[in-house]
């Protein structure tokens, strides 16, 4: 297991969003390559399934200054 000690400055502010999923199971699966992710090493699975896991989606954004503004256009 993998432990990361980070600190996070943050000078602006931020809107988390976080959606938290019990599931019976999650499975995935590589499709495509990525120019974001190194290459798989030869033999390393292309997938893997799980039982009952905690399955986190979550998303960092700036906050709008001018959300009414922001709205209005995208209205």
């Amino acid at each position: 297991m993998n432990h990361f000690n980070t600190q996070l400055v943050i000078s602006t502010p931020i809107t988390m969003r976080v959606l938290l999923i019990h599931a019976d199971s999650f499975q995935y699966g590589v499709k495509d390559p990525t120019k974001m992710a190194e290459k798989l090493a030869e033999g390393q699975p292309k997938g893997h399934s799980f039982d009952e896991p905690l399955v986190v989606f979550a998303t960092v954004e700036s906050s709008d200054d001018n959300a009414e503004a922001i709205a209005s256009v995208a209205a």
